[in-house]
């Protein structure tokens, strides 16, 4: 596999428009990568390709990667698989490589290959919000109870959260986890990542719908969409994503990869 240089990256940024969700997911991560920013702020990501003009096969990352390409190809899985094994001998000992597969077909082949290594298989599951849903919920601070009330708080930068408090104790927070573009070649990110967290004695009690909805309704007042992530065994996350008007849009099956002692190469035995 090719790491990819800047100019590279460039040349084949047109190339991925996102045609579904989970091809947009790519085509942002590409873009990430060739800006050295993401969501998250400052990201040095490298890329590697099969062929730097004309990629069949394409990884964005090291240890958190993502993986695109046409798993009936073929003709590059040799190369991938020996890029794998390396990446995760380079690995520290009790690192995992999260594989993102960004299209379909490759799990089988994946395992085929990689099957002592895999160490669990995960779906993350991605919601966007469906307003005329979540607009029931109009009257949600009718169901503020007694003795508690739902804060504003301004983190750093753009980042922002409301809380539901007990006098001063954070009883549920829902917070921007990151901000996202919609499209790979927009200037604007303004879809918003949600993340919620509720105290273990309060959870069940109503607390983190009632943080959710107050977060919900200021994004949709300031030009904001709301993204619901989860993973596929968080069904409480799920339930409360459904409750509060969210669809999912896409799913993506990711491959958690440990390293063990020896790492078998391609026709090479140990090394």
């Amino acid at each position: 596999m090719i790491k990819l240089s800047k100019e590279q990256i460039g040349n084949l940024l047109p190339r991925y428009t996102g045609q579904t969700p989970l091809e947009l997911q790519f085509a942002l991560e590409l873009q990430y990568a060739y800006n050295g920013e993401n969501g998250f702020g400052p990201h040095d990501c490298p890329v590697f390709a099969d062929d730097a003009d004309n990629p069949n096969i394409m990884l964005i990352g090291t240890d958190w990667v993502n993986l695109w390409g046409d798993a009936t190809y073929g003709k590059s899985d040799d190369n991938l698989f020996d890029w794998i094994a390396g990446q995760l001998a380079l690995l520290p000992a009790k690192k995992d490589m999260i594989l993102n597969l960004c299209s379909p077909g490759w799990e089988t082949k994946l395992e085929k290959r990689f099957g002592r290594h895999i160490k669990g298989k995960w779906v993350r599951r991605n919601h966007r919000l469906n307003r005329e849903a979540f607009g029931q919920y109009a009257g949600w601070r009718e169901g503020i109870p007694a003795g508690y009330e739902v804060r504003y708080f301004a983190g750093e930068g753009k980042k922002f959260a409301f809380r539901v408090m007990k006098g001063d104790e954070i009883v549920s927070e829902c917070t921007v986890v990151y901000f996202e573009k919609e499209t790979y070649d927009t200037a604007t990110a303004r879809v918003v990542e949600i993340g919620i967290e509720t105290k273990e004695e309060y959870r069940r009690r109503g607390f983190a719908f009632l943080a959710c909805a107050a977060f919900i309704e200021y994004c949709l007042a300031h030009a904001l969409e709301p993204n619901w992530g989860c993973w596929d065994h968080t069904t409480g996350s799920q339930d409360l994503a459904k409750k509060l008007g969210f669809e999912e849009i896409s799913r993506r099956d990711v491959l958690v990869l440990k390293k063990r002692k020896t790492i078998w190469g391609r026709r090479r035995g140990r090394h």
